[in-house]
């Protein structure tokens, strides 16, 4: 979690995000001094301005002589034509630099060109200093976009850049050899660059190697399914021109070619099942990678959590009061009974100090009957209780956190009757290595303490938790920096806009028991929180359309769905129609686990598309735009639907059925920053109690060609079944 500045003076920080910079924070171009060109210099204390310079230029790839910092390749200072720079890099064709910007940094300015040094004799033009430069941008899909590149001689001149980078992975330089002779001469640098970046608990950029953009492989490789459940495991790749493959599956399992996806049923047994990838370009040489299957009748979380969480609305007023309150609201309100059935208190539940044995101790005002007692009555209530601590020596708001103390922690969480542990990560190492190790550590001790207690990471998704957190016992991890109240973030917030920007390409890294989380919402706080309320364009709070929309994605994308308004008060029958809608909540836990896979963008209209364990398929439309518009749904753009077909279809927000079926395009107006979500099945839907489940499936049995078993047949396979070869349709 990162907070931002709380009303009693506490610097705080649940989780900030993807950084927006003021326009007025740095001028562009920097103004010359004595011919001598300086860094600007940050007005704003929370606001840094971070050189290339200062990153470890030792990652990076030089064709010549070691990357020099704040220098030109030969140790001179950096020129380029008349202007000389105080800072940057100089490098030697062919290099290449990648920054990983960990989510923070909103802005990449600097100025390229060939140093003033090469002119000299021994360098004649038609041959030396003749080179070719690229800069890219990497998003989470691991597609690349160039925003600049060409062709640079002597007498070029420098190239001025000034680059949003808030929705990239990386930031990628290049210089290459060009058109003289080899790389003679190809003496360039990046001058006077820099990174606009906010400190607000959250991670810096690092320089990394090149290696790190060499895997072809985009996707989850290890995933998790209950015995006899239906599987989808989607392979995706940076490179969509590779030829892919799956061998060596166990049965249950088939691929699926044209969707490049395993599918099919998981083994009855427990275990952990292994297949492999074969991924080859054109008639070259094939790669292989291995990917698992683990089937357990006891997953931590097949479903994502729903519940409430403190600290939007309550922070540091957390209270044995509080909780009772809660807890009676859930089960009066009719939240337990629509699924919420986790109360989650945030940070600053702690005393001053640990007990001198090193146990940690709650807040006796806080708490006058103990958090044992206070555990107690959530549980009465047919409730889990969850707590909170942090990968460091303290937690974001200052408490004492849980880093060197994992096991006394787990153990003192144990006898409290504690279920699940939101794990943060303020104050500790940037790198994700050691995020990797903590995170472990604390599973490690929670799996060790004689209770099941859920380890719920809050890293923020800037170390890319969704490669590594399985590896570590948890099955759920924040994948942005702290949702705020608003349909638009600023200075770093995350509105609805970037979180849609953070979650939209982490789709082939969710799935059962390994759930990319979007964060607390904000649905029925309505601009009256605390920390919420930071980093918002405008002012805080936004119209209902905004919340169904922020509840809807939150169903399509399988996050964990965590309310964060005052319960202690009353709820509006329209705010409780929204977060009690069973038909976006079937959505959000169905077996299948599938995160929405983002279809694309089209005249600011977002469109997704659920996979569901049934066979049928939810997708999306959320309108950006400020006016109502029509969003038309092409089904040859969405792979599980087949655009000959015919679809019975179901409107999830209006818990309508259609009076017709549908064929090939559906088209629906929007309004503005609302959202439509439509379930279609090849059989009528009348709302969650029509959907059938696994008890009442039929219990036909279907075979492959090749003799599998294929319990889920999709479009257009071959299949006999009961002894009749048919066409799946």
């Amino acid at each position: 979690m990162k907070y931002s500045t709380l009303l009693v003076g506490l610097s705080l920080a649940c989780c900030t995000p993807a950084l927006q910079t003021l326009a007025h924070a740095a001028p562009m171009m920097q103004v010359a001094t004595d011919n001598v060109v300086k860094l600007p210099v940050s007005t704003d204390p929370s606001l840094e301005f971070i050189p290339l310079s200062s990153l470890d230029l030792s990652k990076m790839e030089n064709g010549w002589k070691s990357p020099q910092r704040n220098k030109s390749i030969e140790g001179n200072p950096i020129r380029l034509g008349n202007t000389t720079y105080e800072s940057g890099v100089g490098v030697h064709a062919p290099s290449r630099i990648v920054v990983k910007l960990n989510g923070a940094v909103t802005t990449f300015r600097a100025v390229g060109g060939i140093d003033a040094e090469v002119e000299h004799p021994n360098n004649p033009r038609d041959k030396a200093a003749i080179l070719d430069y690229r800069v890219l941008l990497r998003g989470q899909d691991g597609q690349d976009q160039v925003i600049k590149s060409g062709s640079m001689d002597r007498d070029s001149a420098p190239i001025q850049l000034d680059i949003d980078v808030r929705n990239a992975k990386y930031l990628i330089l290049e210089v290459n050899n060009g058109g003289g002779q080899g790389n003679w001469g190809d003496h360039f640098d990046w001058a006077n660059a820099y990174f606009i970046y906010r400190e607000q608990n959250s991670t810096r950029p690092e320089m990394v190697s090149p290696d790190v953009l060499k895997s072809p492989l985009a996707c989850a490789m290890d995933i998790f399914a209950l015995p006899g459940n239906r599987v989808l495991h989607k392979i995706v790749t940076t490179d969509s021109t590779l030829n892919i493959s799956v061998t060596d599956l166990p049965d249950g399992l088939t691929w699926n070619a044209k969707r490049r996806a395993v599918e099919g049923t998981a083994p009855e047994a427990d275990g952990v099942y292994k297949y492999t990838v074969v991924m080859q370009e054109g008639k070259g040489e094939p790669s292989t990678a291995k990917a698992s299957l683990n089937v357990q009748k006891n997953l931590p979380m097949a479903k994502p959590m729903m519940g409430w969480i403190s600290w939007n609305v309550v922070q540091d007023k957390i209270s044995t009061d509080v909780v009772k309150k809660v807890s009676d609201a859930m089960v009066k309100q009719g939240l337990k009974d629509a699924g919420y059935n986790f109360l989650i208190i945030d940070d600053l539940w702690h005393a001053k100090t640990r007990h001198a044995d090193g146990r940690p101790q709650e807040d006796p005002a806080k708490f006058p009957v103990g958090m044992k007692a206070t555990v107690d009555y959530a549980h009465s209530k047919g409730l889990k209780f969850g707590i909170y601590s942090d990968a460091a020596d303290r937690t974001c708001a200052g408490a004492f956190g849980s880093f060197g103390k994992e096991k006394i922690d787990a153990k003192q969480y144990a006898e409290w009757g504690v279920d699940l542990l939101k794990y943060d990560y303020c104050h500790a190492p940037g790198d994700a290595a050691t995020a990797q190790v903590r995170y472990k550590a604390m599973g490690d001790a929670l799996k060790a303490s004689g209770r099941n207690i859920l380890l719920y990471m809050c890293e923020w998704g800037a170390r890319e938790p969704w490669k590594w957190g399985s590896t570590t016992g948890s099955p759920v991890w924040r994948a942005t920096y702290d949702t705020r109240d608003g349909w638009n973030g600023v200075q770093g917030g995350i509105g609805i806009i970037q979180s849609i920007a953070a979650m939209k390409d982490l789709w082939p890294y969710s799935g059962v028991n390994r759930f990319n989380d979007a964060d607390m919402m904000c649905v029925g706080i309505h601009g009256t929180g605390k920390s919420s309320n930071d980093l918002v364009a405008g002012k805080p709070g936004m119209t209902q359309d905004e919340y169904r929309t922020q509840f809807a994605l939150w169903c399509m994308w399988s996050s964990p769905l965590l309310l964060s308004f005052d319960l202690t008060k009353p709820i509006t029958a329209d705010d409780k129609k929204l977060m009690t809608n069973a038909d976006l909540i079937a959505l959000d836990q169905d077996d299948l686990g599938q995160q929405a896979e983002y279809i694309g963008t089209t005249d600011n209209m977002v469109y997704f598309m659920k996979d569901l364990a049934n066979g049928d398929v939810a997708i999306s439309a959320t309108n950006m735009s400020e006016a109502t518009k029509e969003a038309v749904f092409d089904f040859s753009k969405f792979s599980a639907l087949d655009p000959t077909m015919d679809y019975y279809i179901y409107d999830c927000q209006l818990q309508k059925a259609g009076e017709t079926t549908v064929k090939a395009v559906l088209r629906t107006p929007v309004r503005k920053h609302a959202t439509v979500v439509y379930r279609l099945g090849r059989n009528k839907i009348t709302g969650v109690s029509s959907i059938p489940t696994k008890k009442n499936k039929k219990a036909t049995v279907n075979f492959d060609l090749s003799g599998r078993k294929v319990e889920h047949p999709t479009a257009g396979q071959l299949v006999i079944s009961e002894g009749n070869k048919q066409l799946t349709l």
